[in-house]
């Protein structure tokens, strides 16, 4: 939380100095995945697991910082994270969860004038997780039985979430910009529960923290 204070306390102070500001719209693919592990000591292991394909949407404000042809950006930004996950022996059964995270993140951003119109962005975002559900399918070939279906797993996950980004920018003239930006998460998102909840393994500890890719366009409007 002190991090997450200081780095809106910096950007509070910059936008103070800022001097043109321009507002925008950008959107476009959204790949995401979770850094997920479960430990007992002295025994710890990787959960293997796919991307989610979804979309993200956002506006933003850029400014212009004084006597320099940098910028920094803020804005809000709505994610679809998640990711999928697969348990299957060919032949015996399948297990199948495609979990859906629905996110809204405030990125912070300074973006370097690298070249004409190409910018190479870094900041920082902090994510609020609004809504979490999962899609499962089970089916099991030896009893010939299957069953499918969908529950609300919000409770399963902390609020808040902070990470890392890293990215770039290029700028057309008219307005319109293309942009690709890795989001690193650093927080546990995991709401472990010791006593009731799918994340309970008693004394066992687990972590899951986002990684989520982010390929898309904006406009920005003068």
């Amino acid at each position: 939380m002190k991090k997450i204070l200081l780095i809106l306390g910096l950007v509070l102070t910059s936008i103070t100095f800022a001097q043109d500001v321009k507002y925008g719209v950008n959107g476009g693919l959204n790949f995401a995945n979770i850094d997920y592990e479960v430990s007992q000591s002295p025994l710890s292991f990787s959960l293997d697991t796919d991307v989610r394909t979804s979309f993200y949407l956002g506006g933003f404000a850029e400014f212009s910082l004084p006597n320099m042809e940098h910028k920094l950006q803020t804005g809000l930004s709505l994610n679809f994270n998640g990711f999928k996950f697969e348990n299957s022996e060919p032949g015996d059964f399948i297990q199948e969860s495609n979990i859906r995270i629905t996110q809204l993140n405030i990125p912070v951003l300074f973006k370097f004038n690298a070249y004409e119109g190409l910018f190479i962005n870094g900041g920082a975002y902090v994510g609020f997780i609004v809504h979490a559900e999962e899609e499962f399918r089970e089916e099991d070939f030896f009893f010939d039985d299957s069953f499918s279906g969908s529950e609300t797993i919000t409770d399963e996950f902390n609020t808040l979430d902070f990470g890392l980004s890293f990215g770039a920018e290029y700028n057309l003239e008219n307005g319109l910009f293309f942009e690709a930006r890795y989001n690193l998460g650093l927080t546990n998102i995991a709401n472990v529960d010791e006593e009731e909840g799918d994340f309970d393994f008693g004394d066992v500890s687990v972590s899951a923290k986002n990684r989520f890719f982010m390929l898309g366009v904006g406009f920005k409007f003068n």
